[in-house]
């Protein structure tokens, strides 16, 4: 799914990144032990964190907390990749 991410079509990012924050919601505790792949989930998603497109970024942060509430042991990616875009 994360390769969708990367496509330059606004409304499959839109759709991929509604999609995704269902899946982790949902289906997320069931995947333990997998930091590193929440990891670079975050780093994924930390690129679409721009101020051109507000919706995408929201929904990319939105993504991100649910990865957060998922796995917090991933929440050290957060710091040098996704808070300087947020903040």
């Amino acid at each position: 799914m994360a390769g969708f991410l990367k496509m330059s079509a606004r409304t499959l990012r839109q759709t991929s990144l509604e999609a995704l924050d269902v899946v982790v919601t949902h289906h997320g505790p069931t995947i333990v032990g997998e930091t590193a792949m929440y990891s670079s989930l975050l780093s994924e998603l930390s690129d679409l964190v721009v101020d051109t497109d507000l919706h995408i970024s929201h929904l990319a942060l939105r993504a991100s907390i649910s990865t957060l509430k998922i796995c917090p042991s991933s929440g050290a990616s957060v710091e040098p990749c996704l808070l300087p875009k947020v903040l």
